[in-house]
């Protein structure tokens, strides 16, 4: 039996915990380099179901708590750059105000990132969207407030009601 079955994590099982977040244990701790006055600046980020708490050091020493509610972010963006080694792909939690955007993935693969992008959206309760290649970022589907816009189907699509024998002719017996 490994260490890591006994109940320790080992070493590569730790950062991939923390590489990996589950969005499904909440809450989720996710630790990044943010903008600052004087350059990049660790911070720090609590996810919860229905709020987001951003802690940073200021250029003091004193650290910054921000606390923002989950419905003023506008959806989780998959982001997919080709570089030199391949294709990179990022997932964040996106915000108008950049500053309170969280990075969430950054992967190689792209079905992974489509699967956990899908996964975050669903548990937070975001829009999908995607960043096109000159920045701009989209909505996957059509929303209309809180309702996804889609066709118009017919009121009795279903086959099997359709094809089948109304009940009074399947009490008639046959002469």
């Amino acid at each position: 039996m490994t260490s890591s079955a006994a109940g320790a994590m080992a070493p590569a099982d730790r950062e991939r915990s923390v590489l990996r977040p589950d969005p499904h244990h909440m809450p989720v701790h996710i630790g990044y380099f943010g903008r600052g006055r004087r350059g990049p600046v660790q911070q720090v980020a609590v996810i919860r179901r229905e709020v987001v708490a951003i802690r940073r050091e200021c250029e003091a020493g004193v650290p910054l708590y921000i606390t923002v509610p989950l419905k003023s972010y506008r959806g989780v963006v998959l982001t997919v750059r080709m570089g030199d080694e391949g294709e990179e792909v990022s997932l964040r939690l996106d915000h108008g105000n950049t500053d309170l955007a969280i990075p969430l993935l950054d992967c190689a693969s792209s079905d992974e990132a489509v699967a956990q992008w899908r996964v975050w959206a669903a548990v937070l309760g975001c829009a999908l969207l995607v960043e096109d290649a000159d920045g701009v970022v989209r909505e996957v589907e059509q929303k209309l407030g809180g309702l996804t816009i889609r066709p118009p189907r017919a009121r009795r699509a279903n086959k099997f009601f359709a094809e089948r024998r109304p009940r009074f002719l399947t009490r008639r017996k046959v002469g």
